[in-house]
């Protein structure tokens, strides 16, 4: 209603506009400030409640936390239903809208942390932009519930080997470190059972021919699988094989083996980590 009356008044704003205000008082008000003011008002009458204050939760792991809200007028202490609610928290994966049923009641979920800041806020709001646009509300009614995201423990278990002997400076190895860190802010552990994920990967190289061919290039071939699991559950979360990554070299074998690593780790940063947090951001959705 003071949606409708404010845009009733505003292509006579050039006019002093008057009104008695509460009817029958004797009292005369400025038409324009008043509305506002009754807005306001009534914007701060909003009471959000949630059946928590705090959780706790892991980055990059999926757990659907359930947050029930209620909604109460303040000023009559009755549930208030039909409000839409909206809610904010650093593009992670979270329910982002609800609007309260008849008792006032709304339920919303945070599904997965993705952010990696380890205190983050879960702020739901009272969203009446749709029928207060024209309003300038200063505060509208929010309560915010503190989320703990801890940094994910992961165990690795990568093999590398060229022309099937141990590699001393590892180039597989140091590269999924980075890319985990720079993901999920993991942490690393030497237990797998202490470990929130774990990756088992193993990794080669072979030689087609022992000689230099017609170019006078060695030529070795990189080939390797890679898993990711989740350890509670031992569920394999992704998959992948990759095979068939050529190096090559004028002086030797293992330089050529290198080389072949070296293109392998670069598939990895450009193709394979991506579909890593692909296969786990479905693993999300579907929970």
């Amino acid at each position: 209603y003071l949606s409708k009356a404010l845009s009733e008044i505003i292509p006579f704003m050039d006019y002093p506009l008057k009104a008695e205000f509460p009817r029958g008082s004797g009292k005369q008000v400025n038409l324009y400030s008043t509305i506002h003011i009754l807005a306001e008002e009534i914007n701060n009458r909003f009471l959000l409640t949630s059946d928590k204050s705090e959780i706790t939760t892991t980055i990059g792991i999926s757990k659907n936390h359930i947050f029930h809200l209620s909604c109460t007028d303040k000023l009559t202490n009755k549930a208030v239903e039909n409000v839409p609610l909206k809610v904010m928290m650093n593009g992670n994966n979270i329910t982002e809208d609800a609007i309260t049923n008849e008792k006032g009641d709304a339920t919303l979920h945070l599904f997965k942390v993705t952010d990696r800041t380890p205190v983050q806020y879960f702020v739901v709001s009272v969203d009446l932009h749709e029928i207060t646009g024209m309003f300038n509300l200063t505060y509208p009614s929010a309560i915010s519930i503190k989320v703990n995201a801890q940094s994910p423990n992961i165990y690795l278990n990568i093999i590398e080997k060229n022309l099937n002997e141990p590699v001393e400076n590892p180039f597989v190895m140091p590269e999924f470190k980075s890319f985990l860190v720079k993901t999920y802010g993991a942490e690393f552990t030497d237990s797998k059972t202490e470990s929130d994920f774990y990756v088992i990967a193993e990794i080669n190289t072979t030689a087609k021919i022992s000689e230099q061919n017609e170019y006078g290039l060695f030529q070795v071939y990189a080939d390797g699988t890679i898993s990711f699991f989740d350890t509670s559950t031992d569920k394999e979360l992704y998959q992948k094989s990759i095979n068939n990554i050529m190096g090559a070299d004028f002086h030797s074998l293992e330089g050529a083996g290198r080389n072949a690593l070296k293109k392998l780790v670069k598939k990895l940063k450009t193709k394979t980590f991506q579909e890593i947090i692909t296969a786990l951001d479905e693993t999300s959705n579907k929970k």
